[in-house]
C-alpha cells in the first residue's frame, strides 16, 4: 500500500469548490450602529455586588461553613464579615479548615 501523496493530505476547503461572484456590498448606513448601541445596552447585565449582598446558599450539598456560624449567620445574628472572621478564627485552631479556607482564598 502507497503512502498518500502531500496533495491527498492537505485538508480540502469545501468553500473554494464554488465560485463567487464578488459583489460590491454596500456601506453600513448610521442605522446599523445604531442597532449596534441598541443591541451592547440590551446585553450589558453584569452588576457589581459588595460582599455584603452576596448570600451563601444554605441548601447546598456541601456546605462551607461550620454548622454553629452557619446557624447564627442565617439567624440573622452575625452578619457575613463577623461569620468569616469567626470562620477564620476557628481555622487557626484546625488544620484542615485552614487548608479548605486557604484553598478559597486562592480562588477569589
Amino acid at each position: 500500500m502507497s503512502k498518500p501523496t502531500r496533495k491527498q493530505r492537505q485538508r480540502h476547503d469545501p468553500f473554494n469548490d464554488f465560485e463567487v461572484e464578488e459583489k460590491a456590498q454596500p456601506a453600513p448606513g448610521p442605522t446599523s450602529v445604531v442597532v449596534a448601541d441598541e443591541l451592547t445596552e440590551t446585553i450589558s447585565g453584569i452588576e457589581l455586588l459588595s460582599p455584603s449582598k452576596m448570600m451563601p446558599d444554605r441548601f447546598q450539598p456541601r456546605p462551607l461553613l461550620p454548622l454553629d456560624i452557619a446557624t447564627r449567620f442565617f439567624g440573622g445574628e452575625i452578619d457575613c464579615y463577623q461569620a468569616a472572621r469567626a470562620w477564620m478564627k476557628q481555622a487557626s485552631a484546625d488544620e484542615g479548615m485552614q487548608k479548605q479556607i486557604d484553598q478559597l482564598l486562592s480562588m477569589a
